[in-house]
């Protein structure tokens, strides 16, 4: 798994404070900040730890969903091989339509398994997110910030914006306990 497919929930815009139609009213009091959401998750050791934590989670399901597979393949095998041998036509009907059955409910198996990684990582993930939305807002608030945007969607960066990044990156670690980069 990329570390991409974790982070694609920050494709969006952090809005703080206030409404953008009254922002552009006051454009002098409008302060903007943004946040490298791709950079917090690789420096921010919680993000870290969180994958690791899913991934363990991912692998050990993947071992127990392997076993169950291999049950399958094993169903399958022997109604394969039960067809080689002498069958009524009724007989090899049966054994062939028992196949598709099985095959069918790994197939549906399998399925559900892998929805089951994918909430494995968003519910081990999920709070992750929440500490880093939750930092940036505070951010955000101490500041007086108006508004944060995500680096990844903006085209162009003036000068009056603020890169909040290190300063969530520094401040969530440091509750975490690890200090420096």
């Amino acid at each position: 798994m990329s570390r991409v497919s974790y982070i694609i929930v920050t494709a969006f815009v952090i809005c703080i404070s206030a409404p953008l139609s009254a922002l552009a009213q006051d454009e002098e009091t409008f302060t903007a900040a943004y946040v490298n959401m791709l950079q917090v998750a690789n420096e921010y050791e919680g993000f870290n730890e969180a994958i690791a934590e899913a991934e363990n989670k991912i692998i050990e399901a993947q071992t127990a969903d392997e076993a169950k597979l291999a049950e399958y393949q094993a169903k399958i095998t022997e109604l394969t091989e039960k067809l080689q041998g002498p069958l009524t036509d009724e007989a090899k009907a049966a054994t062939e339509a028992e196949i598709e059955q099985v095959y069918w409910e790994a197939m549906a198996y399998r399925e559900q398994a892998f929805a089951n990684y994918e909430m494995i990582q968003q519910e081990t993930l999920e709070p992750v997110y929440k500490d880093i939305y939750e930092k940036v807002a505070e951010i955000a608030g101490e500041e007086n910030y108006d508004v944060v945007f995500d680096y990844e969607l903006l085209l162009f960066v003036s000068e009056d914006f603020t890169d909040i990044t290190e300063q969530v990156v520094t401040e969530l670690n440091e509750e975490l306990g690890f200090s420096g980069q």
